[in-house]
């Protein structure tokens, strides 16, 4: 609800006398439909400051709904409603008070907590272990450790974590794999190692794995091939190397980040995904002979292909791909000729064609594609012929030149 609408709701109650509120909440409003008004609003301030002031009948009402709360790390929280906040978001403002974790003893009920970027450490995730109907969490870029997820593995109920940035290692991951309901979990940017991954593997019902900058090697590659359910995964950055024949073997998955990997023309072990949507296999140092195995993969609607050595053979591969929508090319010196052969691609709406060598006779077969509404052509033709060629393209909706 916009904060208008609120004020003229708050205005016409501050405005009713204490007689015609009485007859308003005992002739208008039953009970049923006076909680589900107020169960929209779903305003803790609101709530608090201004319903539970109109009767005794909104009073009482209000004290069984659920609310949703985003507070400042300094704000100072009282009063019987706390254990009404289902939802709660703690925004760090002051860096210097810390959020007062005792609170979190009087949100029994709480659900979904958000208190990325706090500076907590290990003692705080005591305080959210004991949160038992906690579903969702995201405590990412803080300093909790090892130690703050040995309190954490007690959520019994958590199925979405959010743990990255916080200085996990192989003893935190560990824990983390005794988690075992969970089903998405991002854990960026841990020194887990391969031995980590070893420890998640045990996570059976886990749809949903990021593991970016893990240092994961080609080990930790061939244990998550044990991972049979998995349908998204993003591993960026974790030198899997040769690795790519194990995450072939993750049949289940739609969408895979394996980007900056150096995989190679080992890429060729990932066509064996037929559900795979969506794949990023840049900086990946493919060539044209990788390029072909990845066209044959014929569900793949997203591809970033960019920064790698494909060149013009690979473009013609990469253009018979008839269900791509949005590719990501660039870098990969495909030149005119590998131009043409992208601009028959006529059901891609998104193109990034950075940095391909490409010069005006390449530059006008792309401005035939009238169907796009996204373009990247930087560092070709230079920006004033970029833009003669856009002028040709009256469906962009964004373009960066």
């Amino acid at each position: 609800m916009s904060k208008r609408k609120l004020d003229a709701i708050t205005e016409g109650f501050v405005q009713l006398s204490d007689t015609r509120r009485k007859k308003l909440s005992n002739s208008v409003f039953s009970n049923d439909v006076l909680y589900e008004i107020l169960s929209f609003l779903d305003d803790f301030k609101f709530i608090v400051t201004t319903c539970t002031l109109v009767s005794s009948q909104f009073a009482n009402i209000s004290k069984k709904l659920k609310l949703s709360l985003y507070c400042e790390n300094d704000m100072k929280l009282k009063g019987q409603f706390l254990q009404n906040i289902q939802s709660l978001t703690v925004n760090r403002r002051n860096r210097i008070i810390a959020f007062d974790c005792q609170l979190f003893n009087l949100m029994k009920d709480i659900s979904t907590l958000n208190v990325s970027e706090n500076t907590f450490e290990n003692g705080h995730c005591k305080y959210i272990g004991q949160l038992k109907h906690l579903t969702n969490l995201d405590i990412s870029i803080n300093l909790i450790g090892d130690e703050g997820v040995g309190y954490l593995r007690k959520l019994k109920q958590l199925t979405n974590l959010n743990i990255s940035n916080n200085m996990i290692g192989e003893k935190g991951a560990q824990y983390i794999g005794k988690m075992k309901q969970l089903t998405c979990l991002n854990i960026n940017s841990n020194h887990i190692g391969s031995e980590g991954v070893k420890f998640l593997k045990e996570l059976k019902e886990l749809r949903t794995l990021d593991m970016v900058y893990c240092y994961i090697g080609e080990v930790g590659a061939k244990y998550l091939s044990e991972m049979k359910q998995l349908t998204h995964l993003d591993v960026e950055c974790n030198n899997i190397n040769g690795g790519a024949k194990y995450l072939g073997e993750l049949k289940e998955l739609t969408y895979l980040n394996a980007k900056y990997n150096i995989l190679g023309d080992d890429v060729r072990y990932l066509s064996r995904l037929e559900l795979l949507t969506d794949l990023n296999v840049a900086n990946n140092g493919i060539s044209a002979k990788g390029a072909k195995f990845i066209s044959e993969m014929n569900r793949l609607v997203n591809l970033n292909i960019g920064h790698n050595n494909i060149g013009k053979e690979g473009a013609k591969f990469i253009s018979q791909m008839k269900k791509l929508t949005c590719l990501d090319i660039s870098c990969n010196s495909i030149q005119d000729e590998g131009a043409k052969c992208i601009s028959e691609m006529k059901q891609l709406t998104s193109l990034n064609i950075n940095s391909n060598n490409i010069n005006k006779k390449g530059a006008n077969y792309i401005a035939e594609m009238n169907q796009l509404t996204y373009l990247k052509i930087r560092f070709n033709i230079g920006d004033n012929g970029a833009r003669n060629i856009l002028k040709q393209l009256p469906n962009l909706i964004d373009d960066s030149l």
